[in-house]
């Protein structure tokens, strides 16, 4: 009789996941493309100012992905600490960040830092792919400073897209190979929820977001002043593509 193979933790599934997409992912998810870029600087500048990140600082950016983030967090000379699951990952996080940032290689369900070490927690689209949410948030929560602020924008399960690619199960399969091993989409009201369990004050989570990574430029000026219209009226804002989670 064989022995049964050693059973995969889905962590170990999402850091093979990542390491085999590692030098491709700018170019297949992220697009850094005029338009993608200018994206992503928005973004950056939501999650910095909601973490009122200033010089002197100790922060850590939970996944790192290609360093696109970790280039902006990095720029305002806090001293950031940037961890991803995937080596490879990191690889090419370094490439682009430079020396000034700390690389650490990590499962965010098991933080190899010491408690209260951290002034704020970041993060752009990484809370939907861990395993566990709620363990990885008592670890945040664990090591951060008990006014830190943790900043994450996350996918928006009611925005159209998101609904159709996850809100409906019989789909998932067939754009498995784009979707990470633990890959998932959650509401408003769900997160609010598990922040308040595992410990957290919610400060406000902010739909936001009507541009994608790949938008024709001519419009993307047109939607980003159409999103902050959509900004004032409740039930067209919740249809936006992210949210910004704010708590501490």
């Amino acid at each position: 009789m064989k022995d049964n193979p050693q059973k995969v933790s889905l962590s170990e599934k999402e850091r093979a996941f990542f390491d085999r997409r590692a030098e491709l992912y700018d170019k297949m998810i992220i697009s850094t493309s005029p338009v993608g870029m200018n994206r992503i600087k928005r973004r950056a500048r939501s999650i910095i100012k909601g973490a009122e990140l200033r010089e002197g600082m100790t922060v850590l950016e939970l996944g790192s992905g290609t360093g696109e983030y970790t280039k902006e967090f990095a720029e305002g000379e806090v001293q950031l600490v940037s961890l991803d699951i995937s080596p490879e990952m990191i690889k090419v996080t370094r490439s682009k960040a430079g020396s000034s940032v700390q690389y650490v290689v990590s499962n965010a369900e098991q933080l190899p830092f010491k408690d209260g070490v951290f002034d704020a927690v970041v993060g752009n689209a990484i809370l939907h792919h861990f395993p566990n949410l709620s363990t990885a948030l008592q670890e945040v929560r664990r090591t951060k400073t008990q006014q830190a602020r943790i900043v994450f924008r996350e996918p928006n399960l009611y925005s159209p897209g998101k609904f159709f690619a996850f809100g409906i199960p019989i789909l998932r399969p067939f754009r498995k190979n784009r979707w990470s091993p633990s890959e998932k989409v959650f509401s408003r009201s769900f997160i609010k929820r598990l922040l308040k369990e595992t410990g957290y004050s919610v400060l406000d989570i902010e739909y936001a977001g009507l541009v994608g990574s790949r938008c024709p430029a001519p419009i993307t000026e047109i939607l980003y002043r159409i999103e902050r219209w959509f900004s004032r009226i409740p039930i067209l804002n919740a249809l936006m593509g992210s949210m910004i989670i704010r708590a501490k």
